[in-house]
């Protein structure tokens, strides 16, 4: 699957139609102040409670509702790889509490679905991760130091991606922070945030939102946040 995603650059990932991921998602603007202008959007990224999921169909039926989305980008995948690509992309947002929605969002507006991208500060792959940010310069020098192939590979660019992510999630404590970070980086956003007293935005941040926005409006599924 890794290959045949590789050879499809840029276009890794379609619009999702998963709304019957909404109880994977996590409340993360309750107790937290947000932007006027993201409030709506961010509010939207909130997660109803893990309840009456017998009547948002099976885990199974939902890889399958997903994988068949990603079949119009991937024509020349086999289902059984679309539903593992599925499968991955779904756990790991679940697994750190995040809507998969918003990350399928940071993907397309830092890479275009293009896991072979690369940009000038040297971010690289599908979540245009940046290694030292990431994952700290003595990690990268010890475990990636003649592995950086390895941020081309999907599966473990978004693995990383989503964990740093769920990181700066838990950081700063609330989504719109975290989104913001991600482009901006931490330090720097804290450093805004000790000068503004107030929440920090950016272009970017607008940018994930107003991506996840289309995403949820072409979901197959309909659901109440």
């Amino acid at each position: 699957m890794r290959n045949m995603l590789m050879r499809t650059k840029g276009k890794l990932f379609p619009l999702l139609g998963l709304s019957g991921m909404a109880f994977f998602m996590t409340d993360f603007t309750s107790n937290h102040h947000v932007s006027e202008q993201l409030e709506v959007p961010v509010q939207q990224v909130q997660a109803e409670e893990k309840t009456g999921y017998e009547d948002l169909g099976t885990f199974q039926e939902i890889y399958i509702e997903f994988a068949e989305v990603i079949s119009k980008h991937l024509p020349n995948a086999e289902m059984e790889e679309l539903i593992d690509l599925a499968r991955y992309i779904v756990d790991k947002s679940h697994q750190q509490g995040l809507n998969p929605y918003l990350v399928l969002a940071v993907i397309r507006v830092e890479s275009t679905f293009d896991p072979c991208a690369v940009s000038k500060a040297g971010a690289k792959g599908l979540m245009q991760v940046i290694p030292s940010r990431v994952l700290g310069r003595d990690r990268v020098n010890n475990e990636y130091a003649f592995a950086h192939h390895k941020f081309y590979d999907p599966y473990e660019n978004i693995d990383i991606g989503i964990g740093y992510l769920g990181e700066l999630v838990n950081r700063f404590g609330s989504v719109e922070s975290a989104v913001t970070a991600y482009n901006m980086g931490p330090t720097r956003l804290s450093r805004r945030l000790r000068q503004s007293k107030r929440p920090v935005s950016s272009r970017y941040t607008r940018k994930v939102f107003s991506q996840y926005e289309k995403f949820q409006s072409e979901t197959l599924r309909t659901f109440n946040l």
